[in-house]
Order: structure tokens, then C-alpha cells, then sequence
């Protein structure tokens, strides 16, 4: 059962200058159809207390984590477990985040400022001889919830974002010990050089939670540059 809160952070990335999860502008109402938005809307914004019109909502593709390289707080989630099966919510442990609730900063208590319509895996081809890969999110985000936000996140003003989830354990990635039964990685330190190698923790159990809009991100690769209105 998971026990610890995961809050990475990141920022903007457009790998090797190709446009990332993006939708044209002219196709939007399609897809969001396609994505059956509509469909789920009403009572998902009944739930979150968020608007049910879906003129409301604009888009933004966000990439929240690449597989197997850790965050600045030292943190690694590999593709194994990011492909996990997630028993609780009935799909892979990455697709957890579809359908979760957009937040401010991690406040998982406070009110919501959108929906994750879609995630996707996305194999990062031509870095890291193609063995890492993205979860990005697509982000439905309410403009009459928290509207100053609002405004700075469709401006670009603000395009920060970070995705919280739950683990259920961490293992060092040096010897695969779990957290604390090892001496590679002691108590209070994210990162540490041994013998050449960088010892970090890999995060197991991943049970995805919600992404948040954030000033200052963990990961360098959840900034947002393309904003879509419906």
C-alpha cells in the first residue's frame, strides 16, 4: 500500500526542438472528442468543483517525468515501474494520471484548477541511446478557478509544473537495497558519487496522484510552450 508522497517538480523541455504533446488548434474540438472529455466532464468537475462548460478549459501539454534519470531531489522512477500494473486504478502505473485533478503547488486539500484529460509514453529517440522515456500529460485548465493563475499559465507567463503521486518504497540504485538498509545513500542526502557511479533512489509502487502548476520545479522537463483554447 503506498505510503509516501512524491512531489517532482519540472520545467519546460521541447526534446531535440521537436514540438511536443501538442494539438492544432483547428482539430481541438475533435479531439477533446476523441479523448471523450465531454463525456466525463460533468461529473468530474462535479467532483473537483470545477466549471462543467468546456469553453471554460484551455490546453497544455506538459512532460512530467523521464524514465530512470532522477530529479533534483534524487528521486528515479524507472520504465519498469512506470509500466507497472496498478491494481487499485485498473491500468499501467504511468496512465494513473489520467483523469486526476490539476492543483497549485501540491496542495492536494485545496481546491483543484483543472483536469488531466490524456497522458501518453513517449520513447525519447536520438538522446540517452533511446533508452529513456517521458510521461507527458495533457492538461485541461479552468479558467474561473484561480483566474490569476489562470491568466499566467495561458500567457506562458507561468509554465512550471510538477506531478505528485504516491510510492509505495524506494530502493538505492547502486546495490537495490531498500531505503536506509544500505550505506550509499544515507539518511538526509539525495545524491552521492560512489566509486564512480551516482547512487539515487528508485521510487517502486508508483500511484499517480495529480500535476501541479509550481514556481519552482524538481524535474528540468515540465515547462508548458504551447497553450490551446478550445
Amino acid at each position: 500500500m503506498p505510503i509516501k508522497m512524491i512531489a517532482s517538480a519540472p520545467s519546460r523541455v521541447t526534446a531535440l526542438g521537436q514540438p511536443e504533446y501538442v494539438v492544432d488548434p483547428a482539430d481541438n474540438a475533435a479531439a477533446m472528442r476523441q479523448l471523450g472529455f465531454e463525456r466525463i466532464l460533468s461529473r468530474a468537475a462535479e467532483f473537483y468543483d470545477l466549471s462543467k462548460n468546456i469553453n471554460d478549459y484551455f490546453l497544455t501539454g506538459v512532460p512530467i517525468i523521464w524514465s530512470d534519470l532522477p530529479n533534483r531531489n534524487g528521486i528515479a522512477m524507472s520504465l519498469e515501474d512506470l509500466t507497472a500494473w496498478n491494481k487499485k486504478k485498473g491500468c499501467l502505473a504511468y496512465e494513473g494520471w489520467k483523469g486526476q485533478a490539476v492543483r497549485v503547488e501540491h496542495d492536494w486539500n485545496g481546491p483543484a484548477i483543472g483536469l488531466i484529460p490524456d497522458v501518453a509514453l513517449k520513447q525519447l529517440r536520438g538522446f540517452g541511446m533511446s533508452h529513456l522515456w517521458k510521461v507527458i500529460t495533457l492538461l485541461a485548465v479552468d479558467r474561473t478557478k484561480d483566474t490569476e493563475r489562470a491568466k499566467k499559465i495561458e500567457s506562458n507567463e507561468l509554465n512550471s509544473w510538477s506531478m505528485g503521486c504516491l510510492v509505495g518504497r524506494f530502493s538505492c540504485s547502486i546495490c537495490g537495497s531498500e531505503e536506509k538498509e544500505c550505506d550509499h545513500l544515507p539518511e538526509g542526502v539525495n545524491f552521492r558519487d560512489h566509486k564512480g557511479k551516482i547512487a539515487f533512489r528508485n521510487a517502486h509502487e508508483i500511484d499517480a496522484e495529480e500535476v501541479s502548476s509550481v514556481g519552482d520545479p524538481a524535474y528540468g522537463v515540465a515547462i508548458a510552450d504551447k497553450i490551446i483554447t478550445y
